[in-house]
């Protein structure tokens, strides 16, 4: 004979579903973008190719970007997209720095009101601006969530940024 379920713990159940996940989701969020992954100048990374070396990296579930010299045939191949094209003008692309950055920018501007020259003159060093090589950009149209690859043939470096939204 099947006991039947009482009410109040189907009830706890239900809640815990629509109300409890979503919360531990958001914390999980909240916590990952307060405790990035972080690396710089690493001769290399498990995630990439052995070929890419000179690694540097931030990731978090809201934003990731990283780094690292490789040849183009490597990049090519890791990269796998179809739609790889070469750039036209320049391209610019955020670096692994650009996160904290933009943190102590917007610190910056809330305390004093203004960024100032201070802005434009760091903010070079933490976007990567190629005029030669292959760049390839996709935006979800339904949340806004974005990748984008960026191959510099002169240097022999590759870009890439993503976030999920």
């Amino acid at each position: 004979m099947m006991r039947k379920v009482p009410a109040a713990i189907l009830a706890g159940g239900f809640l815990f579903c629509m109300l409890g996940l979503p919360c531990l989701w958001l914390w999980s969020v909240v916590w990952s973008d307060a405790h990035p992954d972080v690396g710089v100048n690493i001769p290399s990374v498990e995630w990439l190719p052995e070929a890419a070396t000179n690694v540097s990296f931030y990731k978090t579930y809201s934003w990731t970007a990283y780094e690292f010299d490789i040849d183009e045939a490597g990049f090519r191949k890791w990269a796998k997209e179809p739609d790889l094209g070469p750039i036209k003008n320049a391209e610019r692309i955020e670096r692994h720095s650009w996160w904290e950055f933009n943190r102590e920018a917007n610190k910056r501007c809330y305390e004093t009101g203004s960024l100032g020259d201070w802005f434009y003159s760091e903010e070079r060093k933490h976007v990567a601006v190629v005029r030669n090589g292959l760049f390839y950009k996709y935006t979800n149209e339904g949340n806004g969530g974005q990748t984008h690859l960026v191959y510099d043939q002169d240097a022999g470096r590759a870009y890439c940024t993503s976030n999920p939204r």
